[in-house]
């Protein structure tokens, strides 16, 4: 990479206990850039060998997919005859990605992955490794010269899950940026960039030499959720474990919006803690949601404030109060609802996986998501019966 003018001599790939990531090698300051890579240097059609490029353009007549043409992009540029520019990139890469698609039938198993949501975005995957190897076969049939190396399914799934957990999207397409694509993700990690120029990461606090620089991923497409973050990335963050309070409101009525964004609502609130549910601004925003979504009358003039002035008896205040934690709950249990086919795992359960592997996190995920929802669900009917007198 540095010989096509990539700048990473302020890092180096090291092994942690999380796994391989990136080392500083020397001090980073908060704002400074902690190494780049050029468009040329990137992993991207555009930079391929030309005899590669050739093979590409022959599948892409039976491959109307970005993302499969980039899996087989990948797949050439390991596999043809003679050595690519990025062999020592490729030489460092895993067999065996931490992704769903190399889960063992047992892992699969236990994460009952034929009847919920962890299957929601697998099988799209494997139909796209059948697609691409579909067409290279094809392309091969047609120009056995062009294409003389064997391409197995077994080839296509680990370029599939190589491309799945190191890609990013850029201006010109998906990329895979060499020496950034071993950093790790935390969430307070550095900011990666990506123009027409190439990419950048910069630090966003300081790093000191010897230490471990992170990056901050994108959210997945398909939402920040467990399943996600592992058919994404191939590994589930400390944090994703969140409960969606309230979705999407109808905001017809002009000024049930102006107080929805006054209040900052967010069309996902994200709730890690159950006592957070009946912090003043959820309680504002799910009375406002729950207003949306029974349609009920909205007065202009009124600030939607639990805090507004009451009548003597308190009544106004502990209606608006009832409004948003019905809302609040109706939430809860709808996601519940939606969980009725999930893994639910005790602690003896999960210990027979080994914890650090993918499939653990996901099983500690799903067992966290499960308590979250019913501590939730305990919280608010407590605050519910305090407001209608009735005992638990």
């Amino acid at each position: 990479a540095a010989k096509r003018g990539a700048n990473v001599s302020r890092v180096e790939v090291a092994a942690f206990d999380e796994g391989r990531g990136l080392r500083a090698v020397e001090d980073i300051a908060a704002g400074e850039v902690a190494l780049a890579v050029p468009t040329a240097a990137v992993i991207h059609q555009r930079n391929m060998k030309r005899a590669n490029f050739d093979r590409l353009v022959a599948v892409r007549k039976h491959l109307n997919d970005q993302n499969g043409l980039f899996i087989a992009m990948l797949l050439m540029e390991k596999l043809s005859p003679g050595r690519s520019k990025f062999q020592a990139w490729l030489n460092e890469l895993p067999a065996r990605p931490a992704h769903v698609l190399f889960f063992s039938p047992a892992e699969l198993e236990a994460l009952h992955l034929r009847n919920n949501s962890y299957a929601s975005v697998l099988p799209g995957q494997l139909k796209l490794v059948e697609t691409v190897h579909a067409a290279i076969v094809q392309a091969q049939a047609e120009q056995p010269d062009l294409i003389p190396f064997r391409v197995t399914q077994e080839d296509v799934r680990w370029a599939a899950a190589i491309t799945a957990t190191r890609s990013v999207s850029c201006p010109h397409g998906t990329t895979i940026v060499p020496v950034a694509d071993f950093a790790n993700h935390r969430g307070d990690g550095a900011e990666l960039r990506c123009d027409d120029a190439g990419v950048t990461v910069r630090a966003t606090q300081d790093v000191a030499r010897g230490e471990q620089l992170y990056v901050k991923y994108p959210s997945p497409t398909s939402g920040d959720s467990c399943p996600s973050w592992a058919m994404s990335y191939g590994f589930v963050p400390s944090d994703a474990t969140t409960l969606y309070a309230f979705r999407w409101p109808n905001m017809a009525v002009e000024a049930l919006q102006r107080d929805w964004e006054a209040f900052g609502c967010a069309n996902q609130a994200q709730i890690s803690d159950p006592e957070q549910l009946l912090d003043e601004r959820n309680l504002k925003c799910g009375r406002l949601h729950y207003i949306s979504y029974k349609k009920l009358d909205y007065d202009p003039e009124d600030p939607a404030r639990l805090d507004a002035p009451a009548d003597k008896a308190g009544g106004a205040v502990q209606a608006r109060e009832e409004f948003a934690i019905n809302m609040l709950r109706k939430a809860v249990l709808s996601n519940i609802k939606q969980m009725k086919n999930e893994p639910d795992v005790d602690a003896a359960a999960l210990q027979v996986t080994p914890p650090g592997t993918l499939v653990h996190d996901l099983l500690r995920c799903a067992n966290d998501l499960h308590r979250l929802h019913s501590e939730s669900l305990a919280v608010l009917d407590a605050r519910l019966n305090g407001l209608t007198g009735k005992s638990s």
